[in-house]
């Protein structure tokens, strides 16, 4: 699966080296739901249940720091 970047260019999504490069970028609802190939209800569970930490909006939307959910994805990862 890709993604455009805000540049505009294509990113594969759901490889360990295309999500290092979110970097410090603010990722969307969405956006994160791509990057961890689940459906929204499981990202609702996931974040109400408090595994991830997004920040919100004045405007009621949701945002969490590719740097964060990089972090989150390699606590999951199991390392031999």
């Amino acid at each position: 699966m890709n993604s455009k970047s805000e540049g505009g260019e294509s990113m594969a999504i759901g490889t360990r080296s295309s999500m290092s490069d979110w970097g410090s970028r603010w990722l969307n609802y969405l956006q994160a739901m791509e990057v961890l190939g689940v459906s929204r209800s499981t990202l609702d569970g996931w974040r109400k249940a408090g595994h991830l930490d997004f920040a919100k909006l004045p405007n009621g939307q949701l945002r969490i720091r590719g740097n964060d959910l990089d972090r989150w994805i390699e606590s999951k990862v199991e390392h031999e």
